[in-house]
């Protein structure tokens, strides 16, 4: 409930009846008086308690908590567009390297952006990425409940998103490529790559 007085009226007035509540000692009297200072100011009771005892301001800021964002509405349009073009991958996939690769290509394609808005944007967190491009999220590409052989599955194979970092071989990326001279117009052929990642060995 909003407040009933003004609002230097109502500092001075919790200013008194703090010092008042401060003083009391008996249950039946800092009630009465609680009663009181909830009609006259329209604060919820437990709210009021916390003000009486100088643990909250008398009076909502209006100003939201935590520190403001780093990132401009232009900042968050230009990796929206970026995100969308990379076919709205999760942060873990985007963040780092893969965001300023896809930053060079934007600007080959769509013209330069200023350098410091280039860098606040590949500096982003991933966790950043998905809590900003939540909203944008195509419906369709909600995350599906798994099937309990699936599930199995997942459990037996390690799934990670970081970047590939191996010091031996034996770990391969597979891939499928269509050999269709840059147009899918027609019959093509498709292939199936392999690739060991730490050696660079390739099998198709």
């Amino acid at each position: 409930m909003e407040p009933r007085l003004m609002k230097a009226s109502l500092e001075d007035y919790t200013r008194v009846v703090r010092g008042r509540y401060a003083r009391r000692t008996g249950k039946l009297a800092r009630r009465a008086l609680l009663d009181e200072y909830c009609q006259v100011t329209g604060f919820e009771r437990k709210y009021a308690i916390k003000v009486l005892r100088g643990q909250r301001r008398s009076e909502p800021s209006g100003k939201s908590r935590g520190a403001s964002s780093r990132y401009s509405p232009a900042d968050l349009e230009l990796l929206k567009k970026v995100w969308l073009e990379a076919g709205q991958p999760c942060g873990k996939r985007l963040a780092g390297e893969m965001l300023e690769v896809w930053l060079d290509s934007w600007q080959r394609n769509y013209g330069a952006v200023a350098r410091a808005q280039v860098r606040r944007i590949a500096g982003i967190s991933a966790a950043q990425i998905d809590r900003k491009m939540a909203a944008y999220r195509s419906a369709g590409r909600k995350r599906r409940v798994a099937s309990g052989a699936l599930a199995a599955m997942q459990r037996e194979v390690a799934v990670r998103c970081e970047p590939w970092v191996e010091s031996a071989p034996g770990a391969i990326e597979i891939d499928t490529v269509a050999l269709c001279g840059g147009s899918m117009a027609g019959a093509i052929v498709w292939a199936l790559d392999a690739t060991d990642i730490h050696g660079g060995w390739t099998e198709v």
